[in-house]
This record gives structure tokens, C-alpha cells and sequence, in this order.
């Protein structure tokens, strides 16, 4: 499922970003008022968070901007029309992928 991949990218990039700035799970947990086990479970991939929670980790974590954490989109030009991929989401279904496609074209004409 696309957003499997998507929330299991930001948690590694989450991950990543707490242990390059020596944060434990429980100090970034307590900065961004989390438990250490929703902290935990948002690096796994297990648990999925509000937009304000991905401002609040970044902030927390000193970043330049939430993006750090986010999965990049990439534009790949097919067959004279643009698909658009979510770096790391792989084997999707061509309906997935023809769905995650949709949401992206819509979201970037808005």
C-alpha cells in the first residue's frame, strides 16, 4: 500500500534525523509531547502522524524545514506524460501507481 511506504520512508528519515543530533526517542518524544513508544513506532513505520506532528519533529530536531523529512517526489517523463513516483514506494500496482499519480498531478495544480 502506497502509504506503508510513505510513512516507513519518513520514519527512517525521522530516525536518521534524531540520531544524527544525538537526540534519544524519549527527549525528541518529551520536545514534541509523544511517548517514547509513539516515537518508536513512527520510526518503524507503524504509526502514522498529523501534519502538526511533522512541523513539530522538524522543529524539535532543529531541521531547515519539515521537507527533510518527507519522501521526495520524483518526475520521470513516460510515453510524452509525466508519472509521478514517491522515491522508495516500489512494488506497486499499476492501480497504485496510476492512483498515486492522480493525487500528485492534483496536488501540484493547486
Amino acid at each position: 500500500m502506497i502509504t506503508n511506504n510513505f510513512y516507513a520512508i519518513f520514519g527512517r528519515r525521522l530516525a536518521a534525523a534524531r540520531r544524527a543530533r544525538n537526540f534519544t526517542q524519549a527527549q525528541l518524544a518529551e520536545a514534541v509531547k509523544l511517548s517514547r513508544a509513539s516515537v518508536a513506532n513512527v520510526e518503524a513505520g507503524k504509526q502514522r502522524v498529523f501534519l502538526d506532528q511533522i512541523y513539530d519533529l522538524a522543529f524539535a530536531l532543529g531541521l531547515s524545514s519539515p521537507n527533510e523529512l518527507l519522501p521526495e517526489f520524483v518526475e520521470k517523463k513516460l510515453d510524452n506524460r509525466v508519472a509521478l513516483r514517491i522515491t522508495g514506494a516500489t512494488n506497486l500496482s499499476r492501480e497504485q501507481e496510476r492512483v498515486l499519480e492522480d493525487v500528485l498531478k492534483e496536488a501540484i495544480r493547486k
